[in-house]
């Protein structure tokens, strides 16, 4: 509407123009003319661009308005209702299926639970074991230390390692047995809660293990820490062997081995190593599992025939 404005004052003016211009003058006349035709030209396209562009708003507000009365019609009206119901009812039902498969998942717990009650009870069992085991083991020999972490841990025989000088010794106890069969309970148990806990919630009592120093091939009965609180010694197990030969069974070598991990127990190096008699054979040492060490060939010789 304003470019209309601007078009009449426009022509307006051109005509204001012309009137005091001579008559004689044609050129003056013929451009105005030129000038004239071009603005209606520009005004008759301008008008129906604009004629359109209504009739496009107006095209518009119909269709707007039909949708609207198609919406708000009665079988529309209905037609959302019954689907809002429909959806409605499959959330209820889909709600329904989940409580009941959980409420079964909680009545498979509670029997399981019942049946296994020895899983359930393996934590506090586990610790009361540790407990007995501190009572029995006193100071380390070598160091005098308290602290202990159990190394291997089997049915018959657990090995323990003092954390100051990395000296193990090997128990052979009932005791052993008992901490042996509570832990394999608790791993079921743990492994059981995990999965179970994910779908309901369930209440179960972890026993805490050190695995602050473990890398990716742990062992987890390495996480038992203890303190020895007895006040003398267990006797390790004695292996029967020939005391008067120097020769060291390969039963012996193999526990020692394992006991020992593989390194000197001094410097912890695993090159050159050599089985050697903690009481040297010439001063009495017996050919046992409890008087021999591995060392390396250099500890060895600065040993020489020293006690220990």
């Amino acid at each position: 509407m304003k470019n209309i404005h601007l078009l009449i004052f426009t022509l307006f003016s051109l005509i204001s123009c012309k009137s005091t211009t001579s008559a004689s003058d044609a050129s003056v006349t013929a451009a105005f003319v030129i000038v004239v035709i071009i603005f209606l030209v520009i005004f008759i396209v301008g008008g129906y661009g604009m004629y359109e562009e209504a009739q496009e708003k107006k095209e518009e507000h119909k269709k707007q308005e039909r949708q609207r009365a198609f919406y708000n019609s009665p079988k529309e009206v209905k037609k959302r209702e019954a689907d809002l119901l429909r959806k409605q009812e499959v959330k209820d039902a889909n709600l329904l299926r989940k409580q009941e498969a959980k409420e079964r998942l909680k009545i498979k717990h509670r029997n399981f639970r019942k049946e296994n009650i020895h899983l359930f009870n393996s934590s506090k069992n586990l610790n009361l074991g540790i407990q007995k085991l501190s009572e029995l083991i006193s100071y380390c020999k070598k160091c005098e230390n308290r602290d202990y972490t159990i190394w291997e841990l089997s049915e018959k025989s657990l090995v323990y390692r003092c954390d100051v000088c990395k000296r193990k010794s090997t128990v052979n106890h009932e005791v052993v047995t008992y901490i042996f069969n509570n832990y394999q309970y608790y791993r079921k148990l743990y492994d059981y809660c995990k999965a179970t806990e994910k779908k309901i919630n369930i209440v179960w009592k972890r026993f805490h293990f050190d695995t602050t120093k473990f890398n990716v091939n742990t062992p987890l009965h390495r996480g038992i820490t203890f303190k020895g609180f007895g006040t003398k010694q267990l006797e390790e197990p004695k292996v029967e062997n020939d005391k008067k030969s120097r020769r060291i069974s390969q039963d012996v070598k193999d526990k020692v081995w394992n006991r020992d991990g593989g390194k000197c127990v001094e410097c912890g190096s695993n090159e050159n190593l050599e089985f050697d008699h903690i009481i040297p054979h010439s001063k009495g040492g017996a050919n046992t599992y409890r008087n021999i060490q591995l060392l390396c060939e250099p500890c060895n010789r600065s040993k020489s025939a020293k006690i220990g």
